[in-house]
Order: C-alpha cells, then sequence, then structure tokens
C-alpha cells in the first residue's frame, strides 16, 4: 500500500481530468463504462483511472466493508476479458488520510488498435480527447493500424498529387528561412517528404500537407511530462 504524501495525486486532484486522467468514486457496474476508457488510454498516451474520486475532485474513497483485493482482481480480469489485444494494467492501492483510493495505471500500447472485444474493431475503438472518451473514426482507425506497423500517416504515398518543380522551389524556400540553412530537394527525400522512384520523385502525405494540397485538416499535438519518462503528464 503506498501513502499519501506532497506527489502526482495532489496535483492530479486540483488540476483535474484530463487526456491522461479519469476519476471514478466507484466501479460502475456497466464494465463498458469504465473498459472504453482503459482501451482510449492504451491507444493514446497512457494515463490513470482512480477509483475513489468524483468528477468534482472530492476523494469519497472505496468503502472498507469492501475487500480491495478483490476489486483489483476483477479489474484485471475484466479488462482481459473485455479489451483486444491484451492490456495489463498496474494496479495500486493508495491511502488518502485514510481513505483509500485504486489507480489503475495504462500504459501506451505498441499493438494498436485496442479495443472491446465485443464491439469489434470499427466500434469498439476509444481515443481520448482532452478528458472525453470517444469513438476513433475511420482515419484514427487507420493511424492507429499504422502506428502498430511502426508507419505513420504522413509517410504514406499520395499517388494523385503530382510533383511540381514550382511547388518544390516554394517548399524549399519556406523551409529554409525557417531553418536558417539552405534545405534542397535531396533533404526532402531524407526527411520523407518526398520518395524517390527511378527518375522521378513520389509526394508523400506530408508533401501534400506541407504544400497545402492536402484534403484533410492537420494539427499537432504536443504534449509535456514530468522527468524523462511518459508516466507523469503534466
Amino acid at each position: 500500500m503506498s501513502s499519501f504524501s506532497d506527489n502526482w495525486l495532489t496535483s492530479a486532484i486540483q488540476s483535474g481530468e484530463s487526456r491522461t486522467l479519469e476519476f471514478k468514486a466507484e466501479l460502475p457496474k456497466d464494465s463498458r463504462k469504465w473498459t472504453k476508457t482503459i482501451v482510449a488510454f492504451a491507444n493514446g498516451a497512457g494515463g490513470k483511472l482512480i477509483i475513489g474520486i468524483n468528477n468534482k475532485r472530492v476523494v469519497t474513497g472505496i468503502p472498507h466493508t469492501m475487500d480491495i483485493f478483490e476489486l483489483r482482481d476483477k479489474i484485471s480480469d475484466t479488462i482481459g476479458e473485455m479489451c483486444s489485444p491484451q492490456i495489463i494494467p498496474d494496479i495500486s492501492l493508495m491511502n488518502i488520510n485514510g481513505k483509500q483510493i485504486l489507480v489503475v495505471e495504462v500504459y501506451p500500447g505498441s499493438d494498436t488498435p485496442y479495443y472491446i472485444t465485443a464491439e469489434g474493431l470499427e466500434r469498439g475503438t476509444y481515443i481520448r480527447l482532452d478528458a472525453t472518451t470517444r469513438n476513433a473514426d475511420d482515419s484514427m482507425l487507420q493511424e492507429l493500424e499504422l502506428r502498430s506497423k511502426k508507419r505513420f500517416y504522413d509517410e504514406l504515398p499520395f499517388p494523385s498529387l503530382s510533383v511540381e518543380r514550382k511547388d518544390i522551389e516554394k517548399l524549399c524556400e519556406d523551409l529554409s528561412l525557417r531553418a536558417k540553412h539552405a534545405i534542397k530537394m535531396d533533404d526532402l527525400v531524407n526527411m520523407g517528404v518526398l520518395q524517390k522512384s527511378h527518375r522521378s520523385f513520389e509526394a508523400t502525405r506530408a508533401y501534400g500537407i506541407l504544400i497545402g494540397k492536402h484534403d484533410y485538416t492537420s494539427r499537432i499535438q504536443c504534449a509535456l511530462f514530468k522527468g524523462t519518462t511518459r508516466v507523469n503528464f503534466i
């Protein structure tokens, strides 16, 4: 059992729910209501589900009449039965001013997409959006599938987009200005922005995004963690 001290849990309660943190006063009887959050954590940057704190950030604790170790086993078994591929959480018991809480920590998975087995891959894949859990759309599902293969969406070929000399020159000019040194076509190939095919060059999704000729809205998400590991999300 961990004792409560001036640690990450203090700031977690003060900050409230987030992309990597969710509170539950008690474990919902409908397992889907919380296993989809476990799935979403595994599909993203990981996260912690804390049982014994309500959504108003009040520490309610787990009743002492409840067998805490039985509850911990139930959580592990439910995750094992309901989630695919296998997710192995780290479950710890903590004490806050005499009140017991359970911290279910899930680490970022390498076998994405993770999903609720009974719902299937397309309907049962979830992601975190800020402090909410949402169904993954088709593009996010594709991104998760690529991630497990160690490939990324922006590396994929964009065969419908032709590579024009004027676009390359403009892109090199813009990148050189920002990098403060000359960026040439060979650099674009080395960065995976262009792919070389025989004597010609082929566009990638990254190339389409950078020259503004891509069909989808693109965004960059940044995350800040405490220390040198992706454990404590700030």
